[in-house]
């Protein structure tokens, strides 16, 4: 039983065809209506928001967009087809701004604190 083994799991090696369910679909996070939380340096955050579809506050004019997994979930939006997907002309850059917009409370803390450090160290001078 052992040397039928070790054939059958080469044999599975070799013709192993891999399945992907919507592999030829549309991603949302290349999409130019995705925009990603600006709480979360992560582009894949689950916290997404796709500016194609909303409702405007008119009160305020605010405007609430709905979720990216929301739209692609319902068929009178995107849909799983990602029917009004449009590609994002300029992905790296709008990964590279979203990391510095999103990483900048961040830094400005430690900006601050280094500042604080100089300042005590100084004054004890």
């Amino acid at each position: 039983m052992r040397f039928f083994t070790l054939p059958l799991s080469l044999l599975s090696l070799i013709n192993s065809n891999k399945i992907i369910k919507n592999v030829n679909l549309p991603s949302c996070r290349n999409c130019k209506f995705f925009t990603p939380s600006h709480h979360n340096s992560n582009f894949n955050s689950p916290f997404h928001d796709c500016q194609k579809f909303g409702e405007k506050n008119i009160l305020t004019g605010d405007i609430d967009y709905n979720s990216a997994s929301y739209c692609r979930k319902d068929e009178q939006k995107c849909g799983e087809q990602g029917k009004y997907f449009e590609q994002q002309p300029n992905l790296k850059f709008k990964m590279f701004k979203h990391f510095a917009v999103s990483s900048l409370p961040n830094v400005l803390t430690l900006i601050i604190l280094s500042l604080s450090l100089i300042l005590v160290t100084l004054k004890k001078y």
